[in-house]
């Protein structure tokens, strides 16, 4: 009897034969742990998509910022930025583009009917640069644009039906 208790005290619990999880049991939670990972891995390696577009237009703005009062009186300061819009698609977002410098000009490949590419997210427009770094735009606003339908030629219009007059 001692001899018993002896060797199932030796024996760890999950290698037991009354073990509460068999192996059937830990290999299925294994692949339950694992297929969700390697999901998630497999969704982050593709990255994000980014869609060809074109700018429409680049406006410099400046905004007046309150720095301090002295004696109810604001000190104000100018900041620059700038407002683009870009076409992806058939919408065109709005979004605010702000230096980092005051004295920063807009970059060099922003010119109306510019060919960009682009990854619109929530609230932001991100623009790929020529040379990797991308630059964010908040969002302002956005709107579709209607394609115009053509309009049917002379002859293949039909007249409303008339009524009849009595």
């Amino acid at each position: 009897m001692a001899g018993k208790l002896a060797a199932i005290w030796a024996t760890p619990w999950c290698l037991s034969p009354c073990s509460i999880l068999s192996t059937a049991v830990k290999r299925y939670f294994a692949i339950g742990l694992l297929l969700p990972v390697m999901c998630a891995l497999s969704l982050a390696a593709s990255g994000p998509k980014y869609e060809p577009g074109k700018i429409v237009d680049v406006e410099q703005k400046t905004r007046t910022r309150v720095l301090y009062y002295i004696v109810n009186t604001p000190v104000e300061k100018e900041e620059p930025y700038y407002e683009v819009s870009v076409q992806v698609k058939d919408v065109i977002y709005t979004g605010e583009y702000s230096a980092r410098h005051a004295a920063d000009s807009q970059p060099d490949d922003w010119t109306t009917g510019a060919s960009i590419q682009a990854l619109v997210a929530k609230h932001y427009v991100y623009i790929k640069r020529p040379f990797g770094e991308d630059l964010r735009l908040l969002i302002t606003k956005h709107e579709v644009v209607r394609t115009s339908t053509p309009e049917p030629s002379a002859g293949s219009s039909k007249a409303p039906d008339a009524k009849p007059q009595k």
